[in-house]
């Protein structure tokens, strides 16, 4: 009996220890993290490489120097990061220090991006085949849901002054989805036909009112035009 007794207390002794290292090895690794910012989740990605070949222009959203975003992986939230966002090739690389002091640059896995903030802008994943950009802005979120997708295009030239490769300026397509279909717009002539016949004046009349034109567009007044849209076809 005594053997037994003596045998559950070193079992409940060496459990607790156990367990207390378990708790010690977690809290470490969670102030590992706080002091250092190389949480697992955000710092996963490939290593990202500049471009050798001599190539005119940038891929980057913005301009070449970046921007300050926050960045959503799977319902997690990091602040304030140091980004680039290639239209080329439709990633987000991320810049950072690590606990060397060391400067890095990584290229996100997008399979885990929900979304990428800066300064009223969203950037979102979506689920249609119709888009060929893996990133669009969310501009509108309703009954009508309206996104833009914005790429660049390497181009070459093999003629003139200017041979060899460059980027093109930014790509802008406009969507709008409605009862589920996806439906692609760039001037007010196919926008308007987005609509039932007996919208179609007044959509005009608001354009007109409003001053919108397609080409200069800008994203409040996308906006404005899509949710005043939505009241009229309800």
């Amino acid at each position: 009996m005594q053997k037994l007794s003596l045998f559950f207390l070193l079992f409940i002794f060496f459990w607790d220890a156990a367990l207390g290292q378990s708790d010690w090895v977690d809290s470490l690794q969670a102030a590992y993290d706080q002091r250092y910012g190389l949480d697992m989740l955000l710092h996963n990605g490939e290593k990202y490489t500049s471009e050798v070949n001599p190539i005119k222009g940038h891929p980057f959203w913005h301009d070449d120097h970046g921007f300050v975003g926050d960045i959503y992986l799977k319902g997690e939230v990091f602040k304030a990061r140091d980004l680039r966002y290639n239209l080329n090739k439709q990633e987000f690389i991320l810049s950072y220090t690590d606990y060397n002091r060391q400067a890095h640059q990584i290229i996100l896995n997008s399979f885990v991006i929900d979304s990428v903030r800066t300064d009223g802008i969203s950037f979102i994943t979506h689920t249609h085949p119709e888009i060929p950009q893996r990133f669009v802005q969310l501009v509108f979120d309703g009954q009508l849901v309206c996104y833009i997708s914005r790429k660049k295009d390497l181009n070459f030239e093999s003629q003139g002054a200017n041979i060899g490769y460059h980027y093109t300026g930014e790509i802008r397509n406009y969507y709008l989805v409605f009862d589920g279909t996806v439906r692609l717009f760039n001037r007010k002539g196919n926008f308007l036909k987005l609509f039932p016949k007996e919208n179609r004046k007044e959509i005009r009349t608001f354009l007109s009112s409003e001053q919108i034109e397609f080409k200069k567009i800008t994203v409040n007044e996308l906006k404005d035009l899509i949710a005043y849209c939505e009241r009229i076809i309800e």
